[in-house]
């Protein structure tokens, strides 16, 4: 379904641009294997040191991207935390406050009851 409007396709794209990128696989096809040993069985330790580089890139680029993604969600951790704890410290500050003017409007109150 497509809609005429640009603003869903700019929050799609929106989205899109925030995924981390799923690196490709650049490995080569190994050849077939055939059981009569034939051209296909090939004991080439240059095509195994190759196959086994190109597995350790892919998931070289596997690690990196997770580990960026991981130091973004811990920085938006931190700044939450901080905010938390602000919150936090707003609330008993207010608390305190509130007690301090009940004890100070009882206070009163026993007063105004003696005058009385």
């Amino acid at each position: 379904m497509s809609t005429s409007s640009g603003t869903n396709n700019t929050i799609e794209d929106e989205k899109l641009k925030s995924q981390v990128p799923f690196p490709h696989c650049t490995r080569r096809p190994l050849p077939f294997s055939t059981s009569f040993g034939s051209e296909g069985d090939s004991n080439d330790p240059l095509e195994a040191i190759d196959v086994v580089s190109s597995k350790l890139d892919y998931n070289s680029r596997l690690i990196n991207s997770w580990h960026e993604k991981c130091v973004e969600d811990e920085a938006i951790l931190a700044d939450l935390n901080i905010r938390v704890n602000k919150a936090f410290s707003q609330k008993n500050k207010y608390l305190k406050l509130s007690h301090k003017r009940k004890l100070k409007a009882e206070e009163l109150d026993t007063v105004m009851n003696d005058e009385i």
